[in-house]
């Protein structure tokens, strides 16, 4: 026991605890950070040769474009179905709402309840080709941080405005919904692609300026958990996911 008291009051035994609590508490900054990192929905361009390269904003005023969104989270996330933030039961309603809300660039939330984030997260922007050249571009969404089984209730809705072209994507189920089908949805389901990829997506953009504009594509995506899905259940609650959106020119 002597032996004990004697090393815990040296100095070197003192200046070895204090590097350690130093330590701990620096990896639990960094660990607050990334978890706040976590909650964020980035995108990411990888860009082509000097003739062949793409750019994103999502602000209609910018000319200065960028390679990288990062977009903030969202929080007290609750279930919800096309029906409700799309406001209606036949294609030609749910089409008209999904133009009005794409019409918004940037981070939205719709079909929320109250002052909380609880309906559907909606996000926004510019796809830009500023390389003179036309290209094919290509888009994989990935997910990531998955708690509490929550990719299992997910739905990802994609729409290029310029095409008119519409995706809904799902993890494939485990439980059939009741009657065998989601009802209401403006287009039929696909499947997550396999692992955590969710899935791939190409469109072809133009060289040529419009009026001085260079060409671009208004790209949304909807993300929203579905009150539907047989395994939208209790396990659900404090679910996270976070999810990637990388976007390359293909030569």
């Amino acid at each position: 026991m002597k032996s004990f008291v004697t090393i815990f009051r040296s100095k070197a035994f003192m200046f070895t605890l204090m590097i350690g609590l130093f330590l701990t508490s620096f990896l639990i900054i960094v660990a607050m950070l990334l978890g706040n990192q976590s909650g964020n929905f980035v995108i990411q361009v990888e860009n082509g040769d000097v003739n062949k390269s793409i750019s994103i904003t999502d602000d209609e005023e910018d000319r200065v474009y960028t390679n990288m969104l990062t977009v903030e989270g969202m929080s007290g996330m609750s279930n919800t179905t096309p029906r409700a933030f799309l406001g209606g039961t036949k294609y030609q309603q749910q089409i008209t709402t999904l133009k009005e809300i794409s019409s918004t660039l940037g981070r939205q939330v719709v079909g929320s309840s109250g002052d909380r984030e609880s309906g559907a997260f909606v996000y926004t922007f510019y796809i830009i080709n500023t390389g003179g050249t036309a290209v094919n571009v290509k888009l994989n969404m990935t997910f990531s941080n998955v708690t509490n089984e929550l990719d299992n209730a997910i739905r990802v809705l994609t729409y290029n405005e310029n095409d008119e072209e519409l995706h809904i994507y799902q993890k494939p189920d485990e439980k059939k919904p009741q009657g065998g089908s989601y009802q209401y949805y403006p287009t039929v389901l696909e499947s997550f692609e396999s692992g955590t990829s969710i899935y791939t997506e190409k469109m072809f953009i133009s060289g040529t300026s419009i009026d001085g504009e260079l060409p671009k594509i208004k790209y949304t995506v909807i993300f929203w958990i579905e009150g539907q899905d047989p395994e939208c259940d209790e396990r659900l609650y404090n679910g996270t996911i976070k999810f990637g959106l990388d976007i390359s020119v293909e030569n």
